[in-house]
């Protein structure tokens, strides 16, 4: 960037850009060692003036930040918006130095010209150089997946905040920091912040510890919050050592700070929570809740492939809610639950275990007044390729797939009557449930896509309406029903179809439209 000047104090050389004189002064006050020992490399700590042993061969200060971190006028703020801010941030503002004194912003959302959204960052490796920072924060970055780039980090720290970093899968790079709380800015607190991440252990954080020698004047604060953790087992929170602790909204056996030390070292087993269209969990207070943390992930989709650990014993209390126009039928689980006050209570057995609900359209309610049910025969589904005629069954109760283990493709269409009033200005919604029958063992899911034509002045357009999936949990007494959510139509007249794969052994013996004027 700039053109630099080199400014010699004591016997250290340091690259600096270029400054107005009255902010030199204040500047070597704050950031540069005035003496030496060249043999225990004793020097006088850039920032707190205290005498701090350090190999100087390996730990030189940068001393390059233009900006202060808002709010503490003389706390040096480096931060990094870009990938490019990333790569060049060694030639930049850091050449020939490998401790970088104050803040090390990496994704920008505390530079005050910060435009809200989340940086394009996503290889830290060109910071390899770095070798210590006093306070790090990393957030608000989209595609950052691993912090290895910061695996040269060592010794001890003020604060680590690491947040919003929604592909964020380990934080192993970080292993070498062996203290947090560090006494570096008097004016600072110390502080472990970790939120909004998708993080299922604290690997890479099992060295850390409270600084005790020289502990943060303010005080040294903890936040774990709004991550998919139930295992919060950190030597730094068994100690007790923070001033302040702020656990909440992750999982059970995460929820507080007394929820940990009560579930310390319990084996932990899996919970799959999944629903079906129609409705979903009210889950107890505190689990997982953030909204913000929802726009980065689908931990909570529904689909039951992802589990959920929880310690043994653990009491759990879950309701269920449904959508506006549909209605819960049941939940269906192997945890031992028991229906109390209308929440289904129990506790975490000693194996893993699933609790899965089921909803089903509300039709008999006001707001669908003027429908029309029609029930298709699945008899009427092809088969998608002539290859996959034979392993085909219509039969009276509907086409079945008798193949052992080969999952088939069938095309269903579905006839309705189309609305062609234009004048009324009313539009037509539709609703489709497909009916299922296993009878082959262990059900497995099935796929089902609709697509609709719209024919209009003789210009043909396809559309994807929803693709449905029907989880195997959904089984009871070896039947299953598939439920689109409502779609609205327009005008025009429309050719629908549902393209559907049948896993083997299983039998769709039925479709039922619903239109609703």
């Amino acid at each position: 960037g700039a053109p630099c000047k080199k400014i010699k104090r004591g016997n250290l050389t340091y690259p600096m850009a270029q400054l107005d004189l009255k902010n030199i002064e204040n500047l070597y006050s704050k950031m540069l060692p005035t003496r030496k020992d060249t043999r225990a490399g004793l020097l006088q700590h850039p920032r707190t003036g205290k005498a701090t042993r350090v190999n100087h061969q390996t730990r030189v200060a940068c001393g390059t930040a233009l900006a202060s971190y808002p709010g503490y006028p003389g706390l040096p703020f480096f931060h990094l918006r870009t990938q490019a801010d990333v790569n060049n941030f060694r030639d930049r503002f850091a050449a020939g130095c490998d401790l970088i004194p104050g803040v090390l912003d990496i994704g920008g959302a505390y530079a005050e010209d910060w435009d809200g959204e989340l940086s394009d960052i996503y290889d830290l490796s060109p910071l390899f150089w770095i070798k210590s920072v006093d306070l790090l924060s990393i957030g608000f970055n989209e595609n950052l997946s691993t912090l290895s780039g910061l695996h040269n980090l060592s010794g001890p720290v003020q604060g680590i905040e690491l947040f919003l970093n929604p592909s964020l899968g380990s934080i192993s790079a970080l292993a070498d920091i062996t203290y947090v709380g560090e006494n570096i800015w008097p004016d600072v607190y110390g502080f472990l912040a970790l939120y909004l991440l998708p993080l299922k252990s604290f690997r890479g954080l099992d060295k850390i510890r409270i600084s005790r020698r020289n502990p943060a004047s303010t005080g040294v604060n903890l936040q774990i919050t709004y991550l998919p953790l139930s295992d919060c087992q950190l030597d730094v929170i068994k100690y007790d050592l923070f001033n302040q602790t702020f656990v909440s909204d992750n999982l059970p056996g995460c929820l507080s700070h007394e929820d940990i030390k009560r579930w310390w070292g319990i084996p932990r087993k899996e919970l799959s929570v999944s629903y079906g269209t129609g409705g979903g969990f009210n889950l107890p207070s505190g689990w997982f809740s953030s909204g913000a943390f929802e726009s980065t992930t689908s931990f909570w989709d529904g689909s039951g492939e992802l589990g959920v650990p929880v310690p043994q014993g653990y009491p759990l209390n879950i309701s269920a809610s449904s959508n506006s126009g549909w209605q819960f039928e049941r939940i269906l689980h192997n945890c031992g639950a028991r229906y109390v006050n209308e929440s289904y209570h129990f506790d975490m057995p000693t194996r893993n275990c699933y609790i899965h609900g089921v909803f089903s359209p509300d039709l008999a309610s006001s707001m669908f007044n003027g429908r029309k049910t029609i029930s298709i025969p699945a008899t009427n589904c092809k088969a998608s390729s002539s290859d996959d005629e034979l392993s085909l069954q219509w039969r009276e109760g509907g086409i079945s797939n008798v193949s052992e283990s080969t999952v088939l493709d069938v095309v269903c269409p579905i006839p309705f009557e189309s609305y062609d009033d234009e004048s009324s200005g009313v539009a037509n919604r539709i609703q489709i449930s497909l009916k299922y029958l296993n009878l082959g063992g262990k059900p497995k899911a099935s796929e089902c896509r609709l697509i609709l034509t719209s024919i209009n002045f003789g210009t043909n357009t396809r559309q994807n309406l929803e693709t449905m999936v029907l989880n195997p949990k959904s089984y009871f007494d070896d039947r299953a029903e598939l439920h689109s959510d409502f779609h609205n139509l327009s005008n025009d007249s429309y050719l629908l179809s549902a393209t559907c794969s049948v896993p083997p052994k299983t039998t769709i013996n039925d479709i039922v439209l619903h239109t609703i004027f």
